[in-house]
């Protein structure tokens, strides 16, 4: 590989520069996936890109462009060539009369907002988050929830895309209007679209409320008011409870302000939910239960009650996603709705006939809220993408079946609930969301679902990108592509998928080893091993941009990226003496050679969760906050890299726990889940703070005291293991190792937690002893309510 590289870049223009990484490790934001790419990319010009297009065709690799990562598919994952485009992300035109913006393709939806606010503007229209690119959004086909607004790509008046043999080409309604529709949902399938023109509306406030209903005015208003009411509406159905939350919110000139407080927004509520979803997996019958009192807890345990807001409609249209999860939403006409409620309703309770699904529900429980939302493209004066998953003649509606991963690690019911409700959904003539997780639906089931729209964007792809360069398995699995093999000589299969230490899956692709040197076949055509990074020579530095540390990073980047630091700058490519370094299975990272980004946060962040779970401004987090966070280093001086020594002895090895015998089994693996999790993330911390009091004073922060761990009968020997499994102390220091400690422990005994809620169940004059007996049978000898 380097030799070939090396003569490829000799042929381009040394002025514009080949940003590329290789110690890069990718995971989606849920965690669900990871990868490692061969070369990580972040061009800051068109030229960078289409000279990336370009060596790439000629080196024979797949290209992969990558945002945000919060789809928890394997969409992005690669072991080729993984472009990311956050450092090109400026806005490059302001046309305040015709309330247009012109902006590379990779800026956020927040930044977008962010700076049309400035002159008065902002997107008519959000989906539940805003940490997308924008070309992330439109590519699979993102949605908000309003019968007045269809998809986002809806707002694009025109695009530039670089295609596979390295040509920027313009397209809009009345330029090359084929490419245009195949590009407004491209699946990242296509080229690389580096420029989009988005229509825009005058910056507003929008006054919101949610009530809590039954699910029988639902489906009695379902044709009435239900979705005309207000301007944007969505509803969250609890299908144990029978009940729902109805949201909805109009454009108002009345002032912000904020829901009224609720004690239960904050961290109570946060990880009550959390940990008792990770109970749950192993007792999954009390689902039920934690559906009535989290969501009774929240919006009361009686109908009727009201909360209500006025927010900046860029802020008021978002909802807090909480933690790691699988989803799987589905397209389908509006007017089958009662229909796919009362269906779905009946085969989750285990209802006589079950709705007419043929699978069996029996033991079966799952996650709530199922998310329904809606939008309508059937009027809209714009062209249609190809790949449009609404419906055509009439308003679509959007089942959501939500499945939280507490502490990442995978629900029980996943497999068995996904395959009933892919089954209903097709039986009602839906079609899944290109970005979520669909599972047991065939590329063939989805060819028939769009017709001619599939074969016309086949068509346009082919011509567009006939090597299959932008080609990988999720789209093989998913799409009836016209040919396989030497046609799509680029295209990226999957070899193998490992069990990633801290959940998910480790995902490998084939590197084709064509026209390569200086690399090692595993004996089927492809490479499954990675050069490490090594310093060019100076004189040949012309070549690269350069940086003076190897560079290493990862993405899939939670909500909470900081975009200009969360990854160091690219570092010079070498060129010149490849080393092969062997493929570590069932391991996530390789801790000796990359840094990661740590913990990715599971939601938002903020104080307030459940106060509105579509509420932009209640947000939380795990308390490790990113290493990047402004609130660790507002105050310091540029902070060194983290370098391969200070990893490897940052990171000891971790062995496995002695038996416990205070703790069930299932408590102290989703624990052990969690601290592996934060593991990285301590390591890099303390690497960067190099033991500095005042920075420690900040750890204390995130780590409050909340009185010694070591007074918790029994928990002197499982304090003991988890430091020596996993804390070094002579890095971490004694004072950050037992913070770390103590507070998983709390997190594990839910103690603090569980009391506050005894407290307030107390105050509101409700009886507590069902909780506490309850409690006493899941920890009959912790003692979780003293």
């Amino acid at each position: 590989m380097a030799d070939k590289l090396q003569q490829e870049l000799a042929k381009v223009s040394p002025d514009i520069p080949f940003r590329a990484s290789t110690a890069h490790t990718h995971h989606t934001w849920a965690k669900t996936f990871t990868s490692r790419p061969e070369l990580y990319l972040r061009p800051e010009s068109l030229e960078e890109i289409q000279k990336i297009v370009a060596l790439a065709r000629r080196c024979r690799r797949r290209l992969v462009v990558v945002g945000c990562g919060h789809s928890p598919s394997d969409l992005t994952c690669t072991s080729s060539w993984m472009v990311n485009l956050d450092n090109y992300s400026r806005v490059l035109e302001v046309d305040r009369e015709r309330k247009t913006l012109r902006v590379e393709g990779g800026i956020r939806l927040r930044a977008l907002n962010q700076r049309a606010n400035e002159v008065g503007l902002t997107m008519p229209n959000l989906g539940s988050i805003d940490e997308q690119s924008i070309v992330g959004a439109i590519s699979t086909a993102t949605h908000g929830s309003s019968l007045k607004h269809g998809l986002l790509s809806q707002s694009v008046r025109s695009l530039r895309i670089v295609l596979a043999n390295a040509q920027a080409v313009k397209c809009s309604k009345d330029e090359n209007e084929e490419l245009f529709r195949a590009a407004l949902c491209s699946l990242g399938a296509l080229g690389i679209i580096t420029e989009i023109e988005f229509e825009m509306t005058d910056a507003v406030n929008v006054e919101w409320e949610q009530t809590l209903v039954p699910l029988s005015q639902i489906l009695g208003t379902w044709n009435d008011t239900l979705w005309t009411q207000k301007e944007f509406t969505r509803v969250w159905w609890m299908p144990y409870m029978k009940r729902a939350i109805v949201w909805s919110a109009e454009k108002t000139d009345k002032p912000e302000r904020a829901p009224a407080y609720s004690f239960y927004g904050g961290s109570v509520g946060y990880y009550t939910y959390h940990n008792l979803l990770a109970v749950s997996n192993y007792i999954p019958s009390i689902l039920p239960w934690i559906e009535w009192f989290v969501f009774g807890m929240q919006y009361g345990f009686s109908t009727g009650k009201t909360t209500s807001a006025v927010e900046p409609l860029q802020q008021g249209l978002l909802m807090n996603c909480l933690y790691s999860q699988f989803v799987n939403e589905w397209a389908l006409p509006l007017s089958k709705g009662p229909e796919a409620i009362t269906r779905l309703s009946a085969w989750m309770n285990g209802e006589k006939g079950a709705g007419g699904i043929p699978f069996s529900s029996k033991g079966l429980y799952v996650h709530c809220p199922v998310e329904v939302r809606v939008s309508d493209t059937s009027s809209s004066p714009h062209p249609r993408p190809y790949l449009d998953p609404t419906v055509e003649d009439e308003p679509t509606l959007y089942l959501n079946a939500t499945l939280y991963r507490p502490y990442l690690q995978d629900p029980p019911c996943r497999d068995r609930y996904y395959e009933a409700f892919e089954w209903l959904m097709r039986d009602l003539g839906g079609r899944p969301h290109w970005a979520k997780n669909f599972m047991y639906t065939s590329s063939g089931q989805i060819g028939e679902m769009y017709g001619q729209d599939m074969q016309d964007w086949l068509r346009v792809r082919d011509e567009a990108d006939p090597e299959g360069m932008f080609l990988g398995e999720w789209h093989r699995r998913h799409l009836p592509l016209t040919a396989e093999g030497e046609k799509f000589s680029l295209m990226e299969r999957e070899v193998k998928r490992t069990k990633a230490r801290d959940g998910g899956q480790n995902w490998v692709g084939e590197i084709r080893s064509s026209s390569l040197s200086s690399t090692e076949k595993d004996g089927k055509g492809f490479i499954t091993a990675r050069p490490t990074l090594r310093e060019i020579p100076s004189e040949d530095k012309s070549s690269s941009a350069y940086s003076p540390t190897a560079s290493a990073s990862s993405s899939g980047e939670s909500f909470d990226l900081v975009h200009g630091a969360e990854a160091q700058q690219s570092s010079v490519l070498n060129l010149s003496g490849f080393e092969v370094e062997d493929e570590d299975e069932g391991e996530a990272t390789d801790r000796d050679e990359r840094r990661t980004h740590g913990n990715p946060k599971e939601g938002l962040t903020g104080t307030k969760v459940f106060d509105k779970i579509s509420h932009h401004g209640a947000r939380h987090s795990f308390p490790l906050p990113s290493p990047s966070s402004t609130s660790f280093f507002q105050d310091d001086e540029e902070l060194p890299c983290l370098t391969r020594s200070m990893s490897s002895a940052s990171t000891p090895s971790p062995r496995p726990l002695s038996p416990d015998p205070v703790a069930p089994a299932f408590t102290r693996r989703a624990c052990l889940s969690y601290l592996a999790t934060l593991e990285l993330a301590c390591a890099r911390l303390v690497t960067h703070f190099q033991r500095s009091e005042t920075q420690f004073t900040r750890l204390a922060q995130v780590f409050p005291p909340v009185g010694s761990v070591e007074q918790v009968d029994g928990a002197s020997e499982w304090v003991g293991n988890v430091r020596a499994a996993f804390v070094d102390e002579r890095v971490l220091g004694p004072y950050f190792s037992g913070k770390l400690v103590e507070f998983v422990w709390r997190t594990r005994r839910l103690g603090g937690l569980v009391d506050d809620v005894v407290n307030a169940l107390k105050e509101m004059g409700r009886d507590a002893s069902e909780l506490r007996d309850w409690l006493d049978r899941v920890w009959p000898d912790e003692g979780a309510v003293e």
